[in-house]
């Protein structure tokens, strides 16, 4: 069986290697792990956020989280002598992807959990793929055609069918949040798309790494200047919630999502991010005992019918996939 080396095989791409990866079932099975990794993680993610947010400000809680999710990946690149990125155009690439992807994002993410209702951040936040596709079609030349939107459209509506129980607006709804949330999930997506254009030459973990390094230092200022300088208070509950996203969901998760958006197109790899909160549903229903409502039910069938249709081929069209793994 042919070994699979992800850092090799980005230096010389070809048409041909691209497309067999759908069909090798060593290739399969690795995806399928990358998809759990990233679902089963960020679906507890959220979770642990709320946590993480009674006892830290919003900016501090995401400079922790992503310097130190950084230079754990930029350590297991020392160790498997992965080559350093060269030149500095490189680095502001990468810089660019950490301040959209991990600067904005995920303070986005902080806020949105201190401020606003899981339901809202949600269909905030998953709105995501619509970007993606949007972006992937323009900037990267993917396809977009009209099954794949209608299975977006109709993830997207289970996401909101699940979500709807848990929205919660007040008299004065927080706009201040959700102007954020919405920028923050377009950073997102304009961060993925420029990892997968600009970055596929430099190796997963330095790639993955440096911009979360990147992201945290960018923050730096903005930790001073809006939350003063304040720091997290110590507690149980915030070296939980810290220590699950700097190494689940920085570490595994996100290294696991940047190595899907090399392997499949990114359109197919977002899709698959509808499934999050759903799988945070179950994870409720299994360990803290909440009810499974049929909305849920429903909504868990309409996004699973939304990436079938995302993943579908045309009859005419070979299997394609992202130039870069």
């Amino acid at each position: 069986m042919q070994t699979i080396d992800a850092n090799r095989r980005i230096a010389a791409p070809t048409i041909s290697s691209v497309k067999a990866r759908g069909t090798d079932p060593a290739d399969s099975a690795l995806v399928i792990g990358l998809l759990c990794t990233v679902v089963v993680t960020w679906s507890l993610t959220y979770v642990l956020l709320r946590v993480g947010m009674r006892y830290s400000p919003p900016e501090m809680f995401a400079i922790l989280r992503t310097t130190t999710g950084g230079a754990l990946l930029c350590a297991a690149a020392l160790a498997l002598g992965r080559p350093f990125p060269r030149g500095w155009r490189t680095h502001a690439w990468l810089l660019a992807c950490g301040v959209g992807g991990s600067s904005i994002f995920l303070t986005a993410m902080n806020y949105g959990a201190t401020y606003v209702s899981a339901g809202e951040t949600s269909l905030l936040i998953y709105t995501q793929p619509f970007w993606i596709a949007l972006l992937a079609r323009w900037l990267l030349g993917q396809p977009l055609n009209r099954v794949r939107i209608l299975g977006l459209v109709i993830g997207f509506a289970g996401v909101a069918t699940v979500a709807f129980g848990k929205i919660h607006v007040d008299a004065s709804p927080a706009w201040n949040a959700y102007l954020v949330l919405t920028v923050g999930t377009f950073a997102f997506s304009v961060s993925a798309i420029w990892f997968v254009r600009h970055l596929r030459g430099v190796t997963l973990e330095w790639a993955v790494g440096l911009q979360n390094v990147y992201g945290g230092i960018a923050l730096i200022p903005a930790w001073l200047i809006f939350e003063r300088g304040q720091l997290p208070i110590s507690a149980p509950g915030f070296w939980v919630a810290f220590l699950f996203t700097s190494v689940g969901s920085t570490f595994l998760a996100q290294t696991a999502y940047s190595s899907l958006l090399r392997r499949r197109d990114a359109t197919v790899t977002s899709a698959y991010t509808f499934l999050v909160p759903i799988l945070a549903t179950l994870g409720g229903f299994l360990f803290l005992g909440e009810s499974i409502s049929v909305a849920t039910l429903i909504g868990g069938a309409a996004v699973a019918a939304g990436i079938f249709l995302v993943n579908r081929r045309p009859s005419r069209q070979p299997a394609e996939g992202v130039q870069g793994v």
